[in-house]
């Protein structure tokens, strides 16, 4: 599924940096934000389709932010990236909230790419006619 124009919101600097190079080097736009203030500006400077959010922000909580990473996507799939592993509780709200997929963090690169590309897929799948 080459052509994403991803939009990654994480408070570490290094899992930023790590992940968007990581993603362009297999083809995708990033846009990388540190600070979930510059969500709108980013998505509409940029016209992202896609999104991954950690879960756990500086002082808040990536789930709070996925309705609206949603209707700034126009309903493009969003995936949580987490550290903290699988806590089924987080998943379940994850997904009632909106998002497509609940990823690690703790995969290696292929896989995590991988997992990413299932969750886009599966969406894409999903809104097809």
């Amino acid at each position: 599924m080459p052509g994403l124009s991803i939009l990654i919101l994480d408070d570490d600097r290094l899992v930023l940096s790590f992940l968007s190079d990581f993603l362009k080097h297999k083809g995708h736009a990033v846009t990388p934000i540190l600070d979930a203030r510059d969500l709108e500006r980013a998505v509409r400077e940029n016209k992202c389709n896609a999104a991954v959010v950690d879960i756990r922000l500086k002082g808040e909580e990536g789930l709070q932010f996925i309705p609206k990473i949603k209707e700034l996507i126009s309903n493009g799939p969003v995936i949580v990236f987490t550290a903290l592993g699988y806590k089924e509780e987080q998943m379940q709200r994850a997904l009632k909230l909106g998002a497509t997929g609940y990823v690690s963090k703790l995969l290696p690169p292929e896989e995590l790419y991988a997992a990413l590309m299932r969750a886009f897929e599966s969406h894409a799948a999903a809104k097809a006619p």
